[in-house]
């Protein structure tokens, strides 16, 4: 029997999967406990559907990641911020301001903690690294004064 996940359930499956069970485990486990509900045919072509754009956002953002890493890797992102006297800032810079920073200039807000840097607390040039599934990749910054 089609079911179809209302909640998460580990060996079974995510919320909104569509799996196959025993009939007998579908009535009298999961729909009971409100964890599934049978799967018709709309709710099969929904899923479907959801899928399909699922997987195109997924396509457009790994686009989108492309772009920003092959500029990155050419030019150094500069984040300008106001000095104190000797260099030292009123604000440190941080992953968030990084997280910000790229946001502001391509468009794309990747995961706080997908974003590894050291706090800045001087203008000065910074590497930093971005984790994009598998791998690091690692890119220059520069604080400047505004």
């Amino acid at each position: 029997m089609k079911v179809m996940l209302l909640t998460d359930l580990r060996k079974l499956g995510a919320k909104g999967d569509i799996i196959e069970v025993a009939p007998a485990y579908a009535r009298n486990v999961l729909i009971r406990q409100w964890q599934a509900k049978e799967a018709d045919i709309n709710t099969i072509k929904a899923y479907e559907q959801k899928i399909k754009k699922k997987e195109k956002k997924e396509e457009e953002d790994n686009k989108k990641i492309t772009e920003i890493v092959s500029n990155l890797k050419w030019n150094t992102l500069k984040i300008s911020r106001t000095a104190a006297p000797m260099w030292n800032l009123y604000d440190k810079v941080t992953s968030q301001t990084l997280q910000s920073e790229i946001v502001n200039k391509y468009g794309y807000k990747f995961d706080l903690k997908n974003i590894i840097c050291d706090k800045l607390d001087k203008i000065w040039k910074f590497d930093f690294e971005l984790i994009l599934e598998w791998k690091k990749l690692k890119f220059k910054g520069e604080v400047v004064s505004e």
